[in-house]
C-alpha cells in the first residue's frame, strides 16, 4: 500500500472509498497507536459503517489523547446518539459544546439527543442555537420545524418545514412555471407534486379537494403505487405517477406546503375522514378471499415501513414481540408487511397470520384488504396513514419521542380521528408498549364467540 498518510486517508474517505480509508488508518494506528487525529478519522468511518460502538471507542481513544477536543467529544455524542444511548450522548455533546461554544454541529446533535430524551424545550433552544451560529443549517431547521409541529407549534413550525427543499438536503425540482401562492383564476390548472415519504402523502393529500372546490382544476403527481389510490380522491381532475409527462398547469406547489399555505393550526386541522376509499370491486376480491375466516376476529398487522428502516430506526418494533399474541381466542392475523418475507415466515411458525404479499400491488389493493378486517395494528408507517385515513378502526404503536404527524401525548390522534394511539412510556421499550396492546385486546375480544 503506497502513499499511506492521515492526508491520504482523509481524501479517499472524503471520496467515499471508505474500506481502503480504514485500510491505511489501521496501519497507521500499528505505526503510531495514539495518533488522536487518525483515531478520529476512524471513528468517522466507522459512522459512514453504521459501526457505532466502534465508532465511539475510536473517538474515546482520541479524547483520552485530547481531552479538550471539542470535534473528538461530538464524535462520542454522535455514535451514543446513533445507539440510543442519550444521557451519555448528551454528557459528551454538552461537554463539547463547553469546549466550543460556538460549536454549530455540536448544538445541534445536543438538540437531537434532548428531544430523543423527551427534553422538547431545551431542544428547541438547543436547535435555535444552532441556527444562530450558522443559518444556513439547513437539517437543523428542518428538525426544528419537525420539533415545533410535534409541539402544536404551527405557524413557525410550517414555515421551518420548508427548510426540506433546500439543496443541501435534497436536489430541488425545476419548474418553468411559478410556485403556487394560493391564488389562481378559476378554471385554471395547479399541479400538486408528492414527495419522498408515502405517509405523509396520505396525510396532506386531504387538502386536495379543498383546493378543487375553488373550482381549480388539480393535477396531482405522486408515486405510481399511490395513484390508484388517490383518484378516489373528490374533485381531483388528475392523479398521475411521477414518470409522466407533466401536463399543462399555470402553478405548482409541493403537497406537504399546502397545510402552511391553508394556515393550520392546531385547533383547525381538518379531521374529514375518510377522505379516500377503496373501490367495491377489490373490497370483494378480498372479501372472497377471508370468506373462510368469517367466524374470526381479523386483525392487520405492521411492524415497519421499508421507506423509513434502518437498523436503528425507533419507529419500527421487533416482530417477535407480536409472538405473544398467539393466545388470543378467535382471530386470525394477515400481515400487512410488503417486502419482509423472511419475518413473515418466521412469525407464520408462532402465529396464525396471512400473507398476501404477493397479491397486493398497490395502496389501493392494501386498502381493499384492509376494508375487510376488524383491526389494523401498525408501527408508523404508511400502512398506518392509510389506515387512518379510510377512517379504518386502527391502533398505532408509536416510539416515545413520536414524529410530528403524532402531535400530542394522548391515545387519540388529531389528524386521524377513528385512531386509537399507544405510545411508548419509556424510550426504547416497545414491551409496555405490545403488553398494553395485548390488554386491549384481551378485554376487547369476547370469550363466548
Amino acid at each position: 500500500m503506497n502513499n499511506i498518510s492521515l492526508e491520504n486517508a482523509s481524501s479517499l474517505f472524503h471520496q467515499g472509498q471508505i474500506d481502503e480509508a480504514k485500510k491505511q488508518c489501521d496501519t497507521l494506528l500499528e505505526r503510531t497507536p495514539e495518533d488522536s487525529q487518525t483515531l478520529a478519522l476512524l471513528g468517522e468511518i466507522y459512522g459512514a459503517l453504521n459501526q457505532w460502538i466502534e465508532s465511539e471507542r475510536s473517538f474515546k481513544q482520541a479524547a483520552e489523547i485530547e481531552p479538550e477536543c471539542a470535534e473528538f467529544r461530538n464524535g462520542i455524542g454522535l455514535a451514543c446518539l446513533r445507539q440510543h444511548k442519550y444521557n451519555q450522548a448528551s454528557m459528551a455533546l454538552l461537554g463539547a459544546t463547553q469546549l466550543k461554544p460556538d460549536f454549530a454541529l455540536a448544538h445541534f446533535n445536543l438538540a437531537v439527543s434532548l428531544w430523543e430524551q423527551g427534553n422538547p424545550r431545551d431542544a428547541l433552544s438547543a436547535f435555535r442555537r444552532a441556527i444562530a451560529l450558522q443559518h444556513d443549517f439547513p437539517q437543523a431547521h428542518l428538525s426544528l420545524g419537525k420539533a415545533l409541529l410535534a409541539l402544536g407549534e404551527y405557524e413557525e413550525g410550517w414555515r421551518e418545514l420548508e427548510w426540506r427543499h433546500h439543496p443541501k438536503l435534497s436536489p430541488p425540482r425545476q419548474f418553468a412555471l411559478p410556485r403556487w401562492g394560493g391564488m389562481l383564476t378559476p378554471g385554471g390548472t395547479l399541479l400538486i407534486y408528492a414527495e419522498e415519504d408515502s405517509g405523509d402523502t396520505i396525510l396532506a393529500s386531504r387538502y386536495l379537494p379543498f383546493i378543487a372546490a375553488k373550482q381549480v382544476n388539480v393535477v396531482f403527481q405522486c408515486e405510481r403505487k399511490l395513484v390508484p389510490i388517490m383518484q378516489s380522491l373528490a374533485d381531483v381532475a388528475r392523479v398521475i405517477d411521477m414518470d409522466a409527462p407533466l401536463p399543462y398547469h399555470e402553478a405548482q406547489l409541493p403537497l406537504l406546503s399546502l397545510p402552511g399555505l391553508f394556515t393550520t393550526r392546531v385547533d383547525s386541522i381538518p379531521g374529514n375522514v375518510p377522505y379516500i376509499s377503496a373501490a367495491e370491486p377489490g373490497i370483494a376480491k378480498w372479501r372472497e378471499k377471508l370468506s373462510q375466516h368469517e367466524d374470526k376476529i381479523r386483525i392487520g398487522l405492521c411492524w415497519s415501513d421499508l421507506q423509513k428502516y434502518s437498523g436503528d430506526d425507533v419507529r419500527s418494533f421487533p416482530v417477535e414481540l407480536l409472538e405473544q399474541l398467539a393466545d388470543l381466542p378467535h382471530v386470525i392475523f394477515v400481515s400487512l408487511q410488503s417486502d419482509t418475507p423472511e419475518e413473515v415466515t418466521r412469525l407464520q411458525e408462532k402465529i396464525p397470520l396471512l400473507d398476501f404479499a404477493a397479491e397486493i400491488e398497490d395502496f389501493a389493493d392494501m386498502a381493499a384488504l384492509m376494508t375487510n378486517l376488524n383491526l389494523i395494528v401498525s408501527a408508523d408507517a404508511a400502512t398506518l396513514h392509510l389506515a387512518g385515513a379510510l377512517a379504518l378502526n386502527t391502533w398505532g404503536l408509536l416510539p416515545h419521542t413520536a414524529d410530528w404527524q403524532w402531535i400530542g401525548e394522548g391515545h387519540s390522534s388529531l389528524w386521524y380521528p377513528k385512531m386509537t394511539l399507544f405510545r411508548q412510556r419509556t424510550p426504547g421499550d416497545w414491551g409496555e408498549v405490545m403488553n398494553d396492546v395485548k390488554y386491549q385486546l384481551l378485554a376487547a375480544i369476547p370469550n363466548d364467540l
